[in-house]
């Protein structure tokens, strides 16, 4: 019977074939003579920018880029611990290593596609279509950037590839400067001091970006290039444009830096207030959760996701403000809640990191002299376990009451003593968790009622603590949306959010001295 019903279909689809035409009709396609239309290479300049959000944003950038630094190390939460312990794991086949590969290059396809295909754009004004060539410029230059410093020789293709290739070559890492530094020059001639649309390309981001490509230059060549010059060099020495040398970078990224410093950016009067609104419109503990600052006088240029519902997805939003929230909705009076966040635990700050500042100005912890640390870390979490609605995770009326004896001794509070705290219940609003930033002592932990923790004693801090200290569950935790500071003249930063995190995934920021 199996064999009949075979036969039959067989029958049937030969019946089929006889009489019905099976070729495709291909409607509404887009064939590539579009993008020599003024609208297609519009379309091709924001497809451009669009790519840059398969790195900027996402939780395998931020492991890729900020683990084994001297600011960030692992909390207990994430996949990719082992890029900051170089445990197993921590080898080519990563997902996260391939990644920034595939990414940057598909956009650097699209930007050979704009500069090859411009030139025979027509109906176009010429100052407009020079402006966008120069923002592909820009956008291949920054790719070219992130691949050689974490890939070293990489394949340097220049023209659009439209079809599979089964072979690759890799350029040398001087090589891959100089083009970098060409297209950053090229760039700077056609790019406007300012732009209508915000995360286009301006001449203060491509003289940045060219500030940080020379000062990185400089530097080379490394022992291990010099070492090995047939894989890192083009030839016995490192190849740089004529006349040029390690004091000429030096002095060109000053000279670039300087000339953006001087082009009409402004450092903002208040420290936190590049990250939230101003402190007066929010009053002083309250959440850093208003996005009105993302184009504040500092900001130079940044990566734009979006905020309007049906227009972003998930996995392509900016997820970095959840990454180094600590651990806290576990404590009594709290609850997880929009403005505390989802805490990832991927990552804290290490005591460098958090010793950035001098926050007092002697042992009395008397006088706060750089507020700084307050506008990076939040140290205050405010009891909201009875509140609903949105982001809301409801705990029950046992969330509200106070610690016991069994409960001190749980997820890193103190067990000495007869109680860590005074027992007292919680009432929403009440402080539910302190981090004082400095040693307190038992007395004053029995004076309170929230759970306090202390720097730990120890760096890195350990994996849990029953001391009330910081390990990898609590631990100063940068308000979303704000990345942990750095010491560089000129930063990254993560500013707005969009449903599901911040929208902007990275801006480049005016100098700040921040030690």
């Amino acid at each position: 019977m199996k064999t009949l019903r075979f036969i039959l279909w067989g029958l049937a689809l030969a019946g089929l074939t006889a009489c019905v035409d099976l070729d495709e009709q291909l409607v509404g396609t887009v064939t590539t003579t579009y993008f020599t239309t003024p609208a297609g290479l519009e379309a091709a300049v924001n497809g451009d920018y669009a790519q840059l959000r398969d790195f900027f944003g996402r939780e395998e950038s931020f492991a890729v880029t900020e683990f084994g630094t001297d600011l960030t190390t692992n909390g207990d939460q994430g996949g990719y611990q082992f890029e900051n312990t170089y445990a197993a794991g921590l080898n080519p086949s990563a997902p996260h290593y391939q990644f920034p590969w595939t990414s940057f290059y598909r956009g650097i396809n699209t930007s050979n596609a704009v500069v090859e295909r411009a030139p025979a754009v027509t109906g176009m004004d010429p100052v407009i279509k020079a402006g966008r060539i120069a923002e592909a410029k820009f956008l291949r230059a920054l790719s070219y950037f992130w691949l050689v410093q974490m890939y070293g020789p990489v394949p340097l293709p220049l023209t659009e590839s439209q079809g599979a290739s089964n072979e690759a070559h890799r350029s040398p890492v001087d090589s891959v400067y100089l083009q970098i530094v060409k297209d950053l020059r090229e760039a700077i001639t056609d790019l406007p001091a300012a732009q209508t649309q915000v995360g286009r390309a301006t001449q203060g981001a491509a003289r940045h970006l060219l500030a940080k490509v020379l000062l990185t230059r400089a530097y080379h060549p490394f022992a291990y290039e010099t070492a090995n010059t047939d894989f890192y060099l083009s030839g016995a020495t490192f190849l740089r444009e004529p006349g040029a040398g390690s004091a000429t970078d030096f002095t060109a990224a000053r000279a670039e830096a300087d000339s953006v410093i001087a082009g009409g950016y402004s450092l903002m009067p208040n420290f936190v207030d590049i990250f939230c609104a101003p402190m007066g419109a929010r009053g002083p503990g309250s959440y850093c959760n208003v996005p009105t600052n993302e184009t504040n006088s500092e900001v130079i240029w940044s990566v734009q996701f979006t905020t309007t519902a049906g227009l972003f997805t998930t996995d392509r939003g900016n997820a970095l403000f959840v990454q180094m929230l600590s651990f806290y909705d576990d404590r009594q009076g709290m609850t997880r809640d929009c403005n505390n966040g989802r805490g990832f635990r991927r990552a804290r700050p290490t005591l460098l990191a958090r010793n950035l500042w001098q926050r007092w100005t002697d042992s009395t912890y008397a006088t706060v002299l750089d507020t700084r640390y307050d506008g990076t870390f939040q140290s205050v979490w405010h009891a909201n376990w009875s509140n609903s609605g949105a982001c809301f995770q409801s705990q029950g009326a046992s969330r509200g009451a106070g610690y016991t004896v069994g409960t001190c001794g749980s997820g890193g509070l103190p067990t000495f003593g007869t109680n860590c705290t005074n027992g007292a219940a919680f009432v929403v609003g009440d402080t539910a968790i302190f981090q004082p930033g400095r040693l307190v002592g038992q007395a004053v932990r029995q004076s309170v009622k929230y759970a306090i923790y202390e720097p730990c004693l120890t760096e890195p801090c350990p994996n849990q603590t029953t001391v009330g200290q910081y390990d990898i569950f609590r631990y100063p935790t940068p308000p979303k949306p704000r990345s942990v500071p750095v010491t560089r003249r000129v930063r990254t930063r993560t500013s707005s959010r969009s449903a599901s995190g911040p929208r902007i995934a990275a801006a480049v920021r005016r100098r700040r001295r921040t030690a």
